[in-house]
This record gives structure tokens, C-alpha cells and sequence, in this order.
């Protein structure tokens, strides 16, 4: 089965990997940025972790993004992706 990646509008010229993963992010398909070449020869979880770590490094407002001793936890397994998700959220909620 050969995957294609999907354009949002027919006139754009490109489509980068980071829409494609944001795109993915909402449709709950991240496991779709894995290379197929790869078999099922990795840990899911691992990937997923490193993947959403990407996303949330790549965020445009400094404020979103997480510190790297942050990152570097995350990486290590000391903390779970999704808490720094929430503290990135209640960063902007106190900006507001």
C-alpha cells in the first residue's frame, strides 16, 4: 500500500513536513510520518514521544515551545509529553 502526501489546497506550490505532521496531529495519524522502510523494527511509543516533542519544539510563540531541559526530560523518560503540553497551555492562559 503506497501512502501519498495529502495537499490542503491544489494551488499551493508546496506543502511542508511540518503541516503534514500538524495535519496528521489532528486527524490522530502521527504513526503515518514513519518511514514504511522501517517495517515495525522501532517502539511505538518511543516514536510518538519524539514526535510530539518535535511538534511542540516547533511552535511558533517562544512561549509554546518547551525548554530544553524540558525536551531533554521528556527524551529521558523523567516526564510525560503531555504535562508539558498542559504547562505550555497554562503559559498562554497567563498571558491572556
Amino acid at each position: 500500500m503506497e501512502r501519498t502526501i495529502p495537499f490542503t489546497d491544489k494551488k499551493e506550490e508546496s506543502f511542508s513536513i511540518l503541516e503534514w505532521a500538524n495535519l496528521l496531529k489532528e486527524k490522530g495519524s502521527l504513526m503515518e510520518l514513519v518511514d514504511r522502510r522501517l517495517g515495525s523494527d522501532f517502539n511505538k511509543e518511543e516514536v510518538l514521544v519524539m514526535i510530539k516533542v518535535a511538534l511542540l519544539c516547533t511552535k511558533v510563540t517562544a512561549t509554546q515551545r518547551p525548554t530544553m531541559s524540558s525536551v531533554v526530560s521528556i527524551l529521558e523518560g523523567r516526564t510525560i509529553v503531555e504535562e508539558v503540553y498542559s504547562e505550555t497551555s497554562e503559559v498562554l492562559d497567563e498571558k491572556r
